[in-house]
């Protein structure tokens, strides 16, 4: 059973009949429609699929509008938590990268107290893994904000999945990987099955040491107790 601490918590934005396009995560942001609730998911592990099935992480039900209308279409999703290692992972350098259909931007806040963009990768497009050019640090006990944004353009699929890997160090050659920036419906995930089936090149980039982040990497930034949010990190370090 899932920690409740655990997981992102944001906002939902859908576009009218007669709005523009957008293209861009923000545009949905500032311009869409809110949805009334507020929106919390438990990790971002949402792997290509037909959007008629909607946006719906693993065994979750999709979101929906006010009226109860489930969104397949023209919606932005923007939400925020803390990075943290996961029990057993261990210290180090990450590599992280995000598999989306269509845009989608994550930024962490730096030591001048500003979110700065980590991977970004916006537009209407087919499913595309966009890796990040610079490493997180990430160490026991180590709770890091960020912020993501994400939108779902014209049909024909929706994905969203944020993986990550440990590495070396920040050397290009350390940080290279070959799927980075390519793109395809069916590339990473076979969408024509239910649930979706993992390609050969996911189980390859699961071969060399990619991950989807869990939802005991996602610590809430509110709404629950302080104190129980400090235990969770001691007992985490205490088991390193």
């Amino acid at each position: 059973m899932i920690n409740p601490i655990y997981g992102l918590k944001g906002s939902i934005h859908y576009l009218g009949d007669k709005q523009p396009r957008y293209t861009s995560s923000a545009d949905y942001a500032k311009y869409g429609q809110k949805v009334k609730s507020d929106l919390f998911l438990s990790n971002l592990n949402v792997p290509t699929r037909a959007f008629t099935e909607g946006f719906a992480p693993v065994g979750k039900p999709p979101v929906k509008r006010d009226d109860g209308q489930t969104l397949v279409e023209y919606f932005g999703i923007q939400a925020d938590s803390n990075l943290i290692l996961a029990p057993g992972e261990q210290a180090g350098k990450y590599q992280i990268a995000i598999l989306a259909d269509d845009g989608v931007t994550m930024s962490l806040l730096d030591s001048n107290g500003k979110y700065v963009p980590l991977v970004t990768d916006e537009g209407n497009q087919n499913t595309t893994m966009a890796c990040a050019s610079r490493v997180v640090h990430m160490v026991s006990g180590r709770k890091i904000p960020m912020k993501i944004g994400y939108f779902q353009g014209p049909r024909h699929h929706i994905a969203l999945l944020m993986m990550w890997r440990r590495v070396p160090g920040e050397a290009a050659h350390q940080l290279a990987e070959q799927e980075c920036g390519k793109a395809g419906n069916d590339r990473f995930f076979d969408s024509r099955v239910k649930p979706s089936k993992p390609s050969k090149v996911y189980e390859g980039l699961l071969a060399r040491g990619w991950r989807p982040m869990k939802p005991e990497n996602f610590l809430l930034t509110s709404g629950y107790n302080q104190c129980t949010m400090d235990k969770i990190l001691n007992n985490s370090k205490d088991k390193k």
